[in-house]
C-alpha cells in the first residue's frame, strides 16, 4: 500500500507543471481480516487476529486545469470534457496537452512526433500560411480549411489507462461536440501540490497502521505457538 501510493503521489508531484496532465487518485479501501487457516477458533473457523487496510485501484481525476495564455498559435487548450486524438504506433491515443508544432512536411504534431488527428486523419498544413484554429476546432492554413480537430470524451472514465508521454487510451471514447477550443492557450496540470501533500501524509498514517497490524499479528502468532507447544 505504501509503495504503490508513494509512486502515485510522486508522479503527481513530478507532473505539477506538465500541460494538461491529469493526476491519479489513490484511495484506501476496506479493512480486511488477516486469516490464519492453520489455526482455528473453538467452532472450527479460521482464526482472525488482525485487520489490514487495502488499496483501491487508482483512478484518473478528470477535473479541468486552469488555462494560460501563451499567444503561440500552435498552443491549443480545450475548455470542457474533450481530449485531442493522436496517432501512435499502438493506435489512437488521447491527450489534454495541446502544445503542438509543425513537422517539416507540415503535419501538426506533438513534440514527441505524434500526429494530431482530424476527423479524416492527420492534419497537414500546406505551404507556410498562418495556422488558425477556431473555437469549434476547425483548422485553417491561411484562408483554407484544412480539417477539424478530432475531439473525444470518455463514457467509461474508470477504464482509462495511462500510456506515458502524457497520453491515455481506453475509456470507451466517443465524439465530443460540447467542448470549446482555445487557440493561443495551454491547459495547466490539474495537480494540486498542497492536496497531494495532505493525501500523502494521510496515506503514511495508513502505512504506519498496517505496520502495527503486522507487529500485532507476529506477537499474537508467537503467543499461539507458545501455547500450542505447552
Amino acid at each position: 500500500i505504501g509503495l504503490h501510493a508513494g509512486d502515485v503521489y510522486s508522479n503527481n508531484l513530478a507532473n505539477a507543471s506538465t500541460p494538461g496532465f491529469r493526476v491519479d487518485r489513490a484511495t484506501v479501501g476496506s479493512f480486511q481480516k488477516v486469516l490464519l487457516p492453520q489455526l482455528t477458533t473453538a467452532n472450527g473457523a479460521p482464526a482472525a487476529i488482525a485487520q489490514s487496510a487495502t488499496m483501491n485501484p487508482t483512478t484518473v481525476d478528470l477535473t479541468q486545469g486552469g488555462l494560460q495564455t501563451t499567444s503561440n498559435p500552435l498552443d491549443v487548450a480545450i475548455e470542457g470534457q474533450g481530449w485531442f486524438a493522436l496517432g501512435t504506433a499502438a493506435g489512437e491515443s488521447y491527450t489534454r496537452d495541446g502544445h503542438f508544432e509543425l513537422a517539416v512536411d507540415g503535419t501538426l504534431q506533438t513534440p514527441n512526433g505524434y500526429p494530431v488527428l482530424g476527423d479524416n486523419g492527420p492534419l497537414v498544413m500546406p505551404g507556410n500560411e498562418a495556422v488558425t484554429i477556431n473555437e469549434q476546432g476547425q483548422v485553417f492554413s491561411g484562408k483554407n480549411l484544412v480539417g477539424h480537430l478530432k475531439l473525444v470524451q470518455f463514457t467509461n472514465p474508470s477504464g482509462l489507462v495511462k500510456q506515458g508521454n502524457n497520453l491515455v487510451s481506453g475509456g470507451a471514447p466517443v465524439a465530443d461536440n460540447g467542448s470549446t477550443v482555445r487557440q493561443g492557450m495551454i491547459e495547466s496540470s490539474n495537480a494540486d501540490t498542497m492536496r497531494t501533500m495532505v493525501d500523502m501524509m494521510a496515506m503514511m498514517r495508513y502505512v504506519e497502521m498496517n505496520q502495527k497490524v503486522i507487529q500485532t499479528q507476529d506477537a499474537s502468532l508467537g503467543q499461539v505457538i507458545d501455547i500450542a507447544r505447552h
